[in-house]
């Protein structure tokens, strides 16, 4: 019997924690396995919230003023990856300026993601949900769907689309653009690494019945499972890459 292949998975995600949130079990499930993971995460997730308009810094004046938030907050990333069974190699922080990656040229953002997929050239592929309520959000799930759009007479890359508590329920109703999972993982084995990961996260941290609480985690863990049939689960929307 031949042994089974290794996966190569690469998630892709907007801020610090959407890796945990959205596909965290998955993740610690495909390191039990032993799938080699990698994390692309595109902005610092902190630079937002003390962002002025009317203030007319430079993105390097920016950086530097908050160097020991985004720190800190990378470092995080780092600590939760590692609870997962992601090493610090395998996390590549991208550093664009958080919730404003539509000031980017569209094209810079899937040159970013494009690299990264020469680098790892991954069999599967978990991002954001096209629909979801954050515009970030939005953005790398164009950019990786444009990264991978289908090509004639090569093996297309499975994509799937994961939800984040919070922001993907928040989605403007639209027919057709609504979360509706049809891939379902098994997390039960995996849960206490995510929660565990989850915890690491202490700049977000947020007590129940707030969406990015451990005890929300585990509520929606138990209702996807539900769902599939199974005892505890994360939910995707997958999409099939195939050519016209």
């Amino acid at each position: 019997m031949s042994p089974v292949k290794k996966k190569k998975v690469l998630v892709v995600v907007a801020h610090p924690d959407d890796e945990v949130l959205g596909c965290g079990g998955a993740i610690a499930s495909h390191r039990r396995n032993g799938d080699r993971v990698t994390i692309l995460i595109m902005a610092d997730g902190v630079t937002s919230r003390a962002y002025n308009p009317q203030e007319k810094i430079s993105r390097v004046q920016e950086l530097a003023r908050h160097d020991k938030a985004i720190l800190s907050r990378r470092k995080e990333a780092l600590k939760a990856g590692a609870s997962l069974g992601v090493a610090a190699k395998d996390i590549i922080f991208m550093n664009l300026a958080d919730q404003r990656l539509d000031s980017y040229p569209f094209l810079d953002v899937v040159k970013h993601v494009e690299m990264v997929k020469q680098k790892v050239k991954p069999s599967l592929v978990y991002t954001h949900f096209w629909n979801d309520f954050n515009k970030d959000h939005q953005l790398v799930c164009q950019a990786v769907l444009t990264a991978f759009r289908p090509a004639w007479g090569k093996k297309n890359t499975a994509v799937f689309h994961m939800e984040i508590p919070e922001s993907t329920c928040l989605s403007v109703p639209c027919r057709g653009a609504d979360f509706i999972p049809d891939h379902f993982v098994d997390i039960a084995k995996s849960l206490p690494a995510k929660l565990k990961a989850l915890k690491v996260y202490e700049s977000e941290a947020r007590k129940s019945p707030h969406p990015r609480s451990v005890e929300f985690i585990e509520t929606l863990a138990s209702q996807r499972g539900q769902q599939s049939g199974l005892k505890l689960a994360e939910a995707f929307v997958n999409i099939n890459m195939r050519t016209c």
